[in-house]
């Protein structure tokens, strides 16, 4: 007794964790007429229910949604009141036959009714029945929200509470880390660092707090003070890094405190939070949009890049309001104004307010990406923007006819110019969930990314290293064979002009260096041909 009330939390059920049935009887003498009243180190009475999970370990589908149920099974503290259990349908196909089992993977409830435990008064036995079966999308987050429906129904006990989406995200992702859970995904080819968006968008998000954000010095109050406190709400629910998430929280609690923000105030604000305008100009704060002499690369980048990690970390229920989200802080803090006019009009003639569901809302804004791609483009056909993502990064993107033409040479696959009908929608958004959910701990992301991935990328990245390395020699002990020596006066150039040429020679040595990596059985003499006339242009160039 002392002890009990010493330690309140004794007797709290804990979780018990997904139990295996592993005999073939133990469907029945656990789950449906048990015989056993103490299972697995905890409780299996009548007050019981059991989430049972139906599987095959070879199909691609229920490796997607058992991380789920493991992770429920070990942050649910209601051992006393509902537990899980799974059972493989390959190793006892008969029990799942008899139990009417016919597609994988299956969730069921079993839980005692009126009836049977009206039977176990005169037979001293009880009996669990299904009472609901999820026959949904095999998305986690809507799962999830269905067992909580469940509950408001009555089939799961009212005393059971569910984790924190935080406590739950980690638990499916330290399941996942043991490498038991592994998906094929779509992604051929992923960047020499898939995690490298991570800088970038942290960046964008900093900078999208205090640039534009006082035009004309006016002060910031009203609905443009609402729509940024609502946007900076938005990512501290979404954003894929937890301690970013609560920096964030913090801030938000801080902006919306006040009516009214001098600027003074509120960059002194920001300063805290490590949000200035240096940052723009800072090339250690972008890996995948390093800024370039042309352009490209910097703010805009990492705000479309920061725009799809947005909505790939959202989830069904909340998708539609980070899309309407990010097309209010477009409207009002980019300071770009003929950016933002064209996205408006974009907005309105793609219907952008009518996408509701995670994948529409996300293939409108990849759409609007390569749109835009497509009229920068056209404006100055001397800086193309090629269509994202290209066919050898993920060809599973593409239909059959346009990689089987590009195979064979035709160009069926337009790399300028956006056609809806050489896409496969569905894989495309599998793509966008891939690669923007790489490292994330939302629960929305745990379903796509597996952190054993990562160990294989070392490996994969150690070797790529290597090659890099080789043909980074290779490359340049042919151009420098190829290019005559400069004479004096045309080293005679200002410093300026030094660092020009320097970044663009950068710039073709890193578009080399990635389709060595993207075509790595390339014939040696094409190759050879490529440098030469690469050293040509360079030599022009000097």
């Amino acid at each position: 007794f002392l002890t009990s009330v010493m330690n309140p939390n004794m007797n709290r059920p804990r979780p018990l964790g997904l139990s295996p049935l592993q005999h073939k009887t133990d469907f029945w003498k656990i789950i449906q007429q048990p015989r056993k009243f103490v299972y697995k180190g905890g409780p299996n009475t009548w007050s019981v229910g059991w989430v049972v999970y139906f599987y095959k370990p070879y199909c691609g589908a229920s490796r997607r949604m058992r991380p789920l149920l493991e992770g429920l099974g070990n942050t649910v503290n209601a051992s006393n009141h509902l537990r899980f259990a799974a059972l493989d349908c390959v190793e006892h196909r008969h029990v799942c036959d008899r139990a009417g089992i016919e597609s994988f993977p299956r969730v069921r409830i079993y839980s005692t009714t009126p009836e049977s435990l009206q039977s176990s008064l005169e037979t001293g036995s009880f009996e669990r029945v299904p009472v609901a079966e999820w026959s949904g999308r095999l998305v986690l987050t809507e799962l999830l929200a269905w067992f909580k429906i469940m509950q408001t129904q009555g089939h799961i006990h009212q005393d059971v509470g569910w984790p924190q989406d935080e406590n739950l995200a980690k638990a499916i992702l330290d399941y996942k880390g043991r490498g038991e859970a592994r998906v094929e995904g779509l992604v051929a080819a992923p960047a020499l660092d898939p995690g490298g968006y991570l800088q970038d968008i942290e960046s964008a998000m900093k900078l999208s707090l205090v640039d534009h954000i006082f035009p004309s010095m006016r002060p910031l109050t009203g609905g443009r003070l609402n729509d940024l406190t609502h946007y900076i709400q938005v990512l501290s629910r979404i954003y894929p890094q937890d301690s970013v998430r609560a920096e964030l929280r913090s801030l938000g609690s801080r902006i919306s405190a006040r009516l009214k923000w001098s600027q003074v105030d509120y960059e002194a604000e920001m300063a805290e939070f490590g949000a200035t305008m240096s940052i723009a100009k800072d090339t250690k704060s972008w890996e995948w949009c390093r800024p370039r002499e042309s352009g490209r690369g910097g703010y805009s980048c990492g705000m479309w890049l920061l725009f799809h990690t947005m909505v790939a970390n959202s989830d069904r229920y909340h998708a539609e309001d980070t899309l309407q989200t990010i097309h209010s802080w477009v409207q009002n803090f980019f300071g770009c104004q003929d950016c933002s006019s064209h996205f408006q009009a974009m907005w309105e003639r793609e219907q952008g307010d009518t996408r509701r569901s995670h994948q529409e809302v996300a293939l409108w804004l990849w759409s609007a990406h390569n749109m835009v791609n497509d009229r920068l483009t056209g404006e100055d056909d001397s800086n193309l923007r090629l269509q994202w993502p290209p066919v050898e990064m993920c060809p599973e993107c593409y239909t059959e006819d346009a990689r089987n033409e590009t195979a064979t040479g035709k160009s069926a696959v337009s790399s300028t110019s956006f056609s809806t009908h050489q896409w496969l929608h569905g894989n495309v958004f599998m793509f966008l969930q891939e690669m923007f959910c790489y490292k994330s701990d939302t629960l929305s992301c745990a379903q796509f990314y597996d952190p054993s991935d990562e160990k294989a990328f070392e490996s994969v990245f150690k070797w790529t290293a290597v090659v890099l390395f080789v043909v980074t020699l290779g490359v340049v002990g042919c151009c420098v064979w190829v290019i005559t020596a400069p004479t004096d006066q045309e080293f005679a150039t200002d410093e300026h002009s030094k660092l020009v040429m320097k970044t663009e020679l950068q710039d073709d040595l890193d578009k080399k260096l990635m389709k060595e990596i993207l075509k790595m059985k390339e014939e040696k003499k094409a190759h050879a041909e490529r440098c030469k006339l690469e050293s040509t242009e360079i030599k022009k160039d000097i």
